[in-house]
């Protein structure tokens, strides 16, 4: 039996972690994060606007509709994000790593289109550098604020992100231990902070990350 730490809270549809647990695993997920709203003041008319993650569908949609006549999205959480809110994406990323992300992104647009990115405000903006051909707007939607939390010693932790990475660290250190990263970005950070033994997820699905998580209990 594995002990396994998520900096996300589990939802009904995380399948991989009620499978696990149906094996006798036992998951923790809490959040090590909060977000804030930050006020949109104005959202200026574009051709698409690519939301990088499920916060910035939640503190975008929240204030104000998608006007846009297209809608990009980072990966399929996020694509699951804006379905809670009746939308469908026309570009779906099919990785984790940004770059890559922002390179089958370019495939879809035309040049000087203009480009919405409702996002946290610090951004590190990895995909709108990319797009030097269209005009680029970033519209901070919201803070991210991390959170103490503590938890007692796990087998595995997978973090979502480098904010959440922040905030475990506030109240203890990063043990000896296995760690999934979504995504490099995560994974880079992690290996900053001292973590070792890491398996990036080369795109965020479900399928993926319990495979990942076996071939880790395997060893």
């Amino acid at each position: 039996m594995a002990k396994i730490f998520i900096s996300k809270h589990l939802t009904p549809n995380d399948k991989w972690a009620l499978h696990l647990q149906g094996e006798g695993h036992v998951i923790t997920g809490i959040s090590c994060i909060e977000t804030q709203n930050i006020l949109i003041q104005e959202v200026p008319a574009t051709d698409w606007t690519f939301f990088s993650s499920a916060q910035g569908v939640k503190h975008f949609l929240e204030q104000h509709p998608v006007t846009s006549q297209y809608i990009g999205v980072m990966g399929e959480g996020t694509q699951k994000a804006l379905q809670t809110f009746g939308h469908e994406a026309d570009f779906i990323g099919q990785s984790s790593d940004p770059v890559l992300v922002g390179q089958a992104l370019k495939q879809h647009l035309k040049p000087n289109q203009k480009i919405l990115f409702p996002a946290s405000e610090i951004s590190k903006r990895s995909i709108a550098s990319q797009l030097t051909a269209q005009e680029i707007i970033h519209l901070p939607t919201y803070r991210t604020l991390p959170l103490s939390i503590s938890i007692d010693a796990q087998d595995i932790y997978i973090f979502t992100s480098p904010s959440n990475v922040d905030g475990f660290l506030i109240s203890q250190n990063l043990p000896e231990a296995a760690y999934i990263a979504y995504g490099p970005t995560t994974g880079n950070y992690l290996r900053q902070k001292g973590a070792k033994n890491i398996s990036i997820l080369e795109r965020v699905s479900s399928d993926l990350l319990l495979r990942t998580i076996k071939e880790k209990i395997s060893g």
